[in-house]
């Protein structure tokens, strides 16, 4: 069984629609909590509640500066690690990162072509203009998804990310979401039900 799990419900209900009748013994839904405290406290009660075999992560996310993306787009966490606010230092391997695992269902089409990025994962949408100090190179920033993918692997679970992007980064950020968050969750739902087979 595959457990879809979200940070909230918003970004379930239009898979929720998508998926219909599909939904049951093959196909879970759970909205899990918002932010680094919720989530994966959400997280592993879903898990321990359904023992799913896979878990695949959906919501939305914004891009950095550079990153060849656009509000609309679709893509799959290849790996996720915690950011560091500037001024900040994470003790050493905190900010290591958690890579995905290869779900089937992200080689599907239509997912199969999607951009596989590296995510970092903030306390919040970034506002400033410069992001925040992360390890490694990422292309975008999702508020729970570090701490999803580290409470899977606690209850060894293997985990991956389907990604709408809502926002850039910036000034402009949160003002963006609000305005897209509902479209990209949208977008998501249709190409993920139709990698699902619905």
């Amino acid at each position: 069984m595959l457990l879809v799990v979200a940070a909230f419900e918003p970004e379930l209900a239009p898979l929720r629609a998508a998926l219909g009748e599909r939904l049951g013994e093959h196909v879970v839904l759970a909205a899990v909590g918002i932010g680094l405290l919720e989530a994966p406290l959400g997280t592993i009660a879903a898990l321990d509640r359904h023992q799913p075999e896979s878990l695949l992560f959906v919501g939305t996310a914004g891009f950095y500066p550079g990153a060849a993306l656009a509000i609309g787009d679709l893509v799959v966490a290849r790996q996720a690690a915690l950011a560091a606010p500037v001024g900040t230092e994470l003790p050493a391997g905190v900010g290591d990162p958690l890579p995905a695992s290869p779900l089937a269902v992200l080689s599907r089409a239509p997912l199969a072509g999607l951009p596989r990025v590296s995510v970092a994962t903030t306390p919040g949408v970034t506002v400033a203009e410069q992001p925040p100090l992360v390890t490694g190179e990422h292309s975008v920033e999702h508020m729970e998804l570090a701490a999803v993918f580290a409470a899977a692997r606690a209850r060894s679970v293997p985990a991956g990310a389907l990604l709408a992007i809502a926002n850039g980064t910036g000034p402009g950020g949160r003002a963006d979401w609000l305005a897209h968050h509902r479209a990209a969750s949208a977008t998501l739902a249709s190409a993920l039900a139709k990698a699902l087979g619905a």
